[in-house]
């Protein structure tokens, strides 16, 4: 196996190997190469009805937050947005949408 197929493996399962555990997630996951190499990220443009809610985790900053609802609210206005938060007994989060 050559070299850039050992590392695309490595990439895709990096990025795809989900556990089963988080199944019930019905995640979707993309992983595209960039069409212009010499840029260091592409942002793909979604319509705004493919984004069906927006997950902010427990420990996000209060400045990404700010942002990341404020666009969400312009852009993608159907989309729901949810907060992470500890579980106070439990190893698990919990899930507040965010009004």
């Amino acid at each position: 196996m050559d070299f850039a197929r050992a590392q695309k493996d490595i990439i895709e399962h990096i990025t795809l190997i989900k556990s089963e555990v988080w199944t019930y997630e019905k995640e979707w996951r993309i992983i595209a190469s960039l069409r212009n190499k010499t840029q260091s990220h592409e942002v793909l443009p979604y319509v705004p009805e493919e984004i069906g809610a927006v997950y902010l985790g427990c420990k996000i900053a209060k400045e990404d937050k700010e942002e990341i609802i404020e666009v969400t609210r312009r852009v993608y206005s159907t989309a729901k947005i949810f907060q992470a938060k500890k579980h106070d007994r439990e190893f698990a989060l919990i899930f507040r949408e965010i009004t």
